[in-house]
């Protein structure tokens, strides 16, 4: 091969590198929520998904604070926004619950220190919620992935065998809208 041709290739590889840490491979965040007009007060928990990373965030509104997330999508240049989608609770309950359809994604905090176990049902399967602290009294919980043809789960919260709350979900009408699930 001609030295003409390698140091072509060469700086071509340069090019494609340095473009691609400027637009996102560095995974910054916070860069690339605040660019995509995300409002949030802090980053709570990073989900690696297949394309890409699901990113859970506190969102404050009139000192109450709840939780979102947001879909950075894999691409040539690095991650980019794609969805997201949060609540501003201010009703006091033991669990919420958030579903996104377009990231086959539920989650919700749970506000009630007794909940150590949150479980879905649908048609067919049983879920069980990864659970995340975010602060002494709150803690995030995420099912990941929800099939896209489920068109509705029971979800409960439990402490040890004891259910504390339960809620069930129509996916269908609630494709990114929350649900509160009840004391029992």
């Amino acid at each position: 091969m001609n030295i003409g041709i390698k140091s072509l290739l060469i700086l071509l590889l340069l090019l494609i590198v340095g473009c691609s840490n400027q637009s996102g491979t560095g995974q910054n965040f916070e860069q690339i929520l605040t660019k995509a007009s995300v409002k949030y007060s802090r980053l709570l928990h990073v989900l690696e998904v297949p394309d890409g990373k699901i990113i859970f965030y506190e969102l404050v509104k009139d000192a109450e604070s709840s939780v979102g997330a947001a879909h950075l999508k894999k691409g040539l240049g690095g991650l980019k926004y794609t969805y997201s989608g949060g609540y501003i609770n201010d009703i006091p309950q033991k669990l919420y619950s958030n579903f996104l359809k377009e990231i086959s994604l539920v989650y919700g905090e749970i506000k009630d220190e007794n909940i150590t176990e949150v479980l879905a049902q649908d048609e067919r399967n049983q879920y069980t919620a990864e659970i995340v602290p975010t602060t002494n009294t709150k803690r995030l919980w995420y099912i990941y992935p929800i099939k896209k043809e489920v068109t509705s789960l029971t979800v409960k919260g439990y402490n040890k065998s004891i259910l504390l709350a339960e809620e069930k979900l129509d996916l269908e009408k609630q494709s990114s809208a929350g649900t509160f699930l009840n004391n029992k």
